[in-house]
């Protein structure tokens, strides 16, 4: 159980550093992919995960939800998407 702000961090470095390592497996011919058309692509539910931490951030500081979306302008390729989960997650506290 986490009961504080710097084990919930530590936890959630931890689940960035494993994302990361499936960022990297995943093949570029497969960001577009979706399971069927009405859902998302590989690429969509990447920029979904980074930008849902900004969403948290916003709850912890203004006490608001924001969420910026996942469009394709926050990543066209496999490298953008990892820039844009890196640049979400480093936006976290570290303490």
């Amino acid at each position: 159980m986490i009961n504080d702000m710097k084990e919930y961090v530590k936890y959630l470095d931890g689940i960035h550093k494993r994302t990361m390592q499936y960022v990297k497996a995943i093949p570029n011919e497969f960001l577009d992919w979706k399971p069927s058309e009405d859902k998302f692509s590989t690429g969509d539910l990447l920029r979904h995960i980074a930008s849902s931490r900004l969403m948290f951030l916003c709850i912890f500081e203004h006490g608001t939800w924001t969420y910026t979306g996942h469009d394709i302008g926050k990543g066209a390729s496999l490298e953008d998407i990892s820039n844009y989960l890196e640049a979400c997650h480093s936006q976290l506290p570290t303490t």
